[in-house]
Formats: structure tokens, C-alpha cells, sequence
């Protein structure tokens, strides 16, 4: 079931330090970090990616680097001199050179889509085993005192039970966690409208199983992204591949798992984890409202703004360790930094990389695509609207450009690219 490459994939992704060997693990994480510039630098001459798509992944760099020129200078031209979205940026141009490495362990886009999603479901599953309470204290006493590892250990058993799942190989696991989960639930469903061999599919029933348990683990915004991808999915194959037997199914399915939670509800009250896992769950069949104290406290995060914070932002985004006007809500934090002009090269970023993607997939079946880079869209809107996940979403989706770049035969030369010419063998 699960192989190297799945584990060196667990390891990238989540990226963990552990007391005796952190020296070591760090050493090895920017080894890696030198190792990927130079897959990037040198092994793309090997490359033979269509110029428009060439294009499209160049103008990304050209607009990432100038968002981080960006955090620089505003902060310093609005004598706020907070750096703190400069290191963000510059952590994850490092994290953006080390999602190259997948591009060594997977053969093609949809190798890269299992083997993410086996990996999601690695940390679940090792979660899982953490649950049990002489494990998870020795764990715990392992993390690295360096960096938040096991202070947010701390914070979680300050919580008592309430966030006891919220907990894996990097200590406290939440909202990126969530998303990662939610991700591969969103890969497995588009290549299972691909696959109609019924032994890979019962792979991936399997793996869907364990990212949704992910979820339910990490965050509800998770629950609520995978419930979101079933609806446009089961509409997928009623309006265009008329399969109406599917809503059978729904009912049927839907109406068990509707009974079954009534059936439990009190006893999901006692249990403080649970309770907080299904809080919306619970609160709509009480009070008729999908809500939870997470979505009621986010209300309040929407804040106002004036004209001038709109247009030209105010130079702050973490200043003294907590997120400028104390607000969680994704798009606003940039937009308060740098206002709506960077604001907008910010989400081109993310649509710029879609485009490569959505062109190598129309290849295999056009309407599949359009559904995949819908619900990629959709995921990334309803987690800005909760916290900030945009940097994150490019961090994976450019695994999967790179690995569009290097599978490819046709040597050319790295100059070639920067010029945008078309790719010739040499």
C-alpha cells in the first residue's frame, strides 16, 4: 500500500524536529533545500514544456519576487518597519524549492496526486496511533524545544480534551493540516471520476476515507470543503454524465449517517473532541444554524477599513507576534499590508499556476478538468474567507507544474526558457 516515496513525500510536506536529532534534521532540510535549487537551475534544461505554459510559470516568479521586494519597501516607505510578511515570504520560497523533490518520486500528474494523498493520510493515520496517551506524552517530550513544536504541544494539553486530535508528528496540527487533508479528499475525487478500474478505486475509497478522518481531526473548515466537493461532484454526475441513480445513493447514504448522529448526539456531547467536531453538526439540529463558535467569533474579524488602507494598505502585517487589527480572515491580511493593487498580483500568483495544470489535463478529458480547477478555486476561496491559505495552495500546486516540466524528454537550455523561445532538442 504505502511505499518509500510516500514517506520522503510525509517527511517534505511535514517537515518535523525531534530533540536528539535536530541538528541533524536541519542539516538534511536545507541539503535538501540546496539539492532542489539545483534540480530547479540545472535540470530544467532537460524540460520541454509548451512556451505558453513556460511563460505562465515564469511570470509567477517575476510576480512572487516582486511581492517579496514588496515586503521590504512598504514597511520601510510607511516607517512601519514590520519584516514579518518578509520572513513569511522568504519561507515559503523555500518551501516552494522543496516541493521540487516530489517531482523525483512521482512519474506524472496523477502519481503526484496519490502519493500526496498517501502521504496526508501517513500523518493521519500516525495521528491516530498519537491519540493513545503513553505514546502521545512521549512523543511529546521528544519534540524539539526549538521553534513552536512543543509549545504548541503545551497548548494543546492546556486544552485538555477539547484539541486533543488536533495533534501529529509536527506537535499541534490545525488549519494548514486541514487544508493539506482537504486537498487530497479533492485529488482522490477527481481521479476517481477518472479511474473505472475497481481495484484502484478501492484505493482510493480508502484514502478518501483517512484524508475526511484528517479533517474531522484538524479542522471543521476541512469537513465543510469535503462535503463542499461531494455536492459539485454528485452534480457532476447527474447534469453531465446522467448517471440519477447517484441521488438514490445520497438518500439512502445521507439518511443513514442523518439517523446514526441523532442516535448519538448525547453521547457526542459528552465527549469534549467530539463535541467540538460536530458543534455545527449539533447546533443545527438544536437551533436550526449551521454555526460554531469558531464561525460566530469570525464575524467579528471582518473588519472595516478606510480608503486609503484599501488602496495602499498600511504596512503591518504581524507586528509583536500577533496578525495586524486582530483579524484571521485570509484576504484581509494582505490586503491591510499592501493594499488592493498587491493584493491582486498576490491571488494572480495562485491563478497564474492553475493555467499549466488545467492545460495538461484537458488533455485527458476537458470536462473533468474544468470541474477539477472549479473546485481548486472554490477551496481556495472558502479557506481565505476563514484564515490565509493562499501561499500554501501555490506551494502544492507547484509541485505539480514542476513535475510538468521535468517529465518531459526535450533537452533545452535554461536560457531558452528565460526567453520564452520554443523548445528544441539540442
Amino acid at each position: 500500500m504505502y511505499n518509500k516515496k510516500d514517506f520522503l513525500l510525509l517527511y517534505f510536506l511535514f517537515p518535523f524536529y525531534l530533540a536528539p536529532i535536530y541538528l541533524f534534521q536541519k542539516i538534511l532540510y536545507y541539503t535538501l533545500v540546496l539539492y532542489s535549487l539545483y534540480i530547479i537551475i540545472i535540470k530544467i534544461r532537460k524540460a520541454s514544456l509548451p512556451k505558453k505554459d513556460t511563460n505562465y510559470l515564469l511570470c509567477f516568479f517575476i510576480m512572487f519576487s516582486l511581492l517579496i521586494c514588496l515586503t521590504f519597501v512598504i514597511p520601510t516607505l510607511y516607517e512601519t518597519y514590520d519584516n514579518s510578511y518578509f520572513s513569511r515570504l522568504i519561507d515559503y520560497f523555500i518551501r516552494f524549492l522543496v516541493i521540487s523533490i516530489a517531482c523525483l518520486l512521482c512519474n506524472d500528474v496523477k502519481d503526484f496526486f496519490i502519493t500526496f494523498s498517501k502521504a496526508t493520510s501517513l500523518y493521519v493515520l500516525i495521528t491516530t496511533v498519537l491519540l493513545i496517551p503513553p505514546i502521545r506524552n512521549w512523543y511529546t517530550a521528544m519534540l524539539s524545544n526549538t521553534g513552536d513544536s512543543r509549545a504548541h504541544a503545551k497548548f494543546l494539553l492546556s486544552q485538555g480534551l477539547l484539541y486533543y486530535t488536533r495533534f501529529g508528528l509536527q506537535g499541534f496540527s490545525g488549519f494548514e493540516h486541514t487544508f493539506r487533508c482537504s486537498l487530497a479528499f479533492q485529488f482522490l475525487i477527481y481521479l476517481l471520476l477518472e479511474n473505472k478500474n475497481k481495484k484502484d478505486r478501492k484505493q482510493l475509497y480508502y484514502l478518501l476515507t483517512l484524508n475526511f478522518l484528517g479533517c474531522c481531526y484538524y479542522g471543521r473548515i476541512g469537513i465543510i470543503s469535503c462535503f463542499m466537493t461531494l455536492i459539485i461532484y454528485t452534480l457532476y454526475l447527474i447534469v453531465i454524465r446522467k448517471q440519477y441513480k447517484v441521488i438514490l445513493y445520497i438518500i439512502l447514504f445521507g439518511g443513514i449517517c442523518f439517523f446514526v448522529f441523532l442516535a448519538m448526539i448525547n453521547f457526542i456531547k459528552k465527549v469534549p473532541y467530539l463535541s467540538w467536531m460536530f458543534e455545527p453538526f449539533i447546533n443545527f439540529v438544536e437551533k436550526g444554524k449551521l454555526s460554531s463558535a469558531s464561525s460566530d467569533g469570525l464575524k467579528t474579524m471582518y473588519i472595516k477599513i478606510s480608503q486609503d488602507t484599501f488602496l495602499f494598505g498600511d504596512g503591518y502585517y504581524q507586528p509583536k507576534g500577533s496578525y495586524y487589527r486582530g483579524t484571521d480572515v485570509g484576504f484581509l491580511r494582505p490586503l491591510l499590508f499592501w493594499g488592493i493593487w498587491g493584493s491582486i498580483i498576490y491571488y494572480s500568483c495562485f491563478l497564474i499556476i492553475l493555467i499549466p495544470i488545467y492545460n495538461y489535463l484537458i488533455k485527458y478529458n476537458k470536462k473533468t478538468a474544468g470541474f477539477f480547477v472549479l473546485i481548486l478555486l472554490l477551496q481556495n476561496l472558502l479557506y481565505e474567507l476563514k484564515g490565509e491559505i493562499n501561499l500554501a495552495f501555490i506551494n502544492i500546486l507547484l509541485g505539480v507544474d514542476y513535475l510538468l516540466i521535468y517529465k518531459n524528454c526535450t533537452r533545452i537550455k535554461f536560457s531558452q526558457i528565460i526567453k520564452g523561445l520554443k523548445c528544441k532538442n539540442i
